[in-house]
């Protein structure tokens, strides 16, 4: 929770001190990579060996990925971080649809009523944010498409695949370094970007440094955390980040919501909490609707397991 936060937050405040999203990532990702490599060499993450088909089938993802924190960055030198957290809550909506539509999942009725909910509390907000529209929109827009896709991505292909979670977050990490450095080149960033680290000042720059660190945290959180808490626990901690980050925000940079936006926004986080809660007591009884069918011999007579 304290790393999204800080990332979430601290990236916001950094690309207002420094426009040069790109190099600011590749560095970010590069002190990443740094703790992966030391992390497994002591033997604090697990990582089995990294072949050319994991880095081929990562690539995918791992450019949308890039595209994320990208467009990410982009839209948060421009909009709130509460819209940020409006436009998260409108993947699980998308994802939804697309997995009743390409994957014939179906939802329970509570699942349903949690999605109305989101999508309520958008357009609440949104209607009461729309004089401030700007190119932040354009770019969080393009984040929230990258954002679902990487998500039906992963899950139908990557989660197969033969590796570990840290290992994984390390070949995403390692293909996005070029991807950056790109992005980078062709954004006009280099050479400028280094002068102007070196010109940084102490807090800007040690924010810089410790985002890094709090990238590694993330990845390190997502691979360990269901080894001593429930899912339910997870998945509500990693709603309530979003509203800490909405008023740390608003002590870091004095941008207030109007009372609708703010029952918009509650709507919403409700929403997705609900949708959260109801996913997990829809596995739960799917599982134990499984164990409690008797099992059946080849002949389709009903067997026991004591017999």
């Amino acid at each position: 929770m304290l790393a999204s936060v800080m990332l979430l937050v601290g990236n916001k405040a950094l690309v207002l001190e420094y426009p040069y999203p790109n190099f600011m990532i590749f560095s970010q990702n590069a002190i990443c990579i740094l703790i992966f490599l030391l992390g497994t060499k002591t033997g604090y993450f697990k990582m089995k060996k990294v072949t050319k088909q994991q880095y081929i089938e990562l690539s995918i993802p791992s450019v949308l990925f890039t595209l994320q924190l990208y467009t990410s960055l982009k839209a948060l030198a421009y909009i709130k971080v509460a819209t940020t957290v409006i436009f998260r809550n409108i993947c699980t909506l998308l994802c939804a649809g697309a997995e009743s539509h390409f994957f014939r999942k179906k939802f329970t009725s509570e699942q349903q009523a949690a999605m109305g909910l989101i999508f309520f509390g958008s357009l609440v907000y949104g209607a009461n944010d729309l004089g401030d529209m700007n190119m932040g929109y354009v770019w969080i827009s393009a984040n929230t498409l990258c954002y679902a896709v990487n998500n039906l991505y992963t899950k139908q292909k990557v989660s197969e695949m033969d590796q570990t979670a840290d290992g994984v977050a390390y070949i995403q990490q390692m293909i996005s370094l070029p991807l950056f450095l790109g992005l980078g080149t062709i954004s006009d960033e280099i050479p400028d970007c280094l002068p102007a680290f070196m010109n940084l000042p102490a807090g800007p720059m040690l924010l810089f440094i410790g985002l890094g660190f709090a990238g590694t945290l993330i990845a390190m959180s997502y691979s360990n955390l269901y080894k001593t808490v429930t899912a339910t626990s997870v998945v509500i901690a990693s709603n309530i980040n979003k509203v800490i980050s909405i008023f740390l925000a608003y002590f870091c940079f004095g941008k207030p919501l109007t009372l609708i936006q703010i029952f918009g926004l509650f709507t919403c986080i409700s929403g997705g909490v609900y949708y959260s809660i109801a996913s997990r007591k829809a596995r739960s009884l799917g599982k134990l609707a499984g164990d409690e069918n008797p099992k059946s011999n080849l002949d389709g007579k009903k067997t026991d397991d004591n017999a």
